[in-house]
């Protein structure tokens, strides 16, 4: 499982999940958003913000995770 948090600069704001690439072997699971969580669909919109829990396969994580939090992937969590 990997958990993420949207950075509002990421190239999947605003995106509806079919339209985002997502690697093989990826699945969006759960969003969490303003205190609740639910199943994304195909036509979820996601937001900056927003996190998100994905099923990811293990050659997965970093392309997954620069997807969603873009430039703070690359930078680590200790930015």
């Amino acid at each position: 499982l990997l958990d993420l948090r949207v950075t509002p600069s990421a190239a999947v704001v605003g995106r509806r999940v079919l339209e985002i690439d997502l690697p093989q072997e990826s699945l969006l699971v759960l969003v969490g958003r303003e205190g609740h969580g639910f199943v994304p669909t195909g036509g979820t919109v996601i937001l900056g913000g927003d996190r998100i829990v994905a099923v990811v396969g293990r050659a997965t994580s970093a392309p997954l995770r620069a997807l969603f939090e873009g430039a703070a992937a690359l930078k680590g969590p200790e930015s």
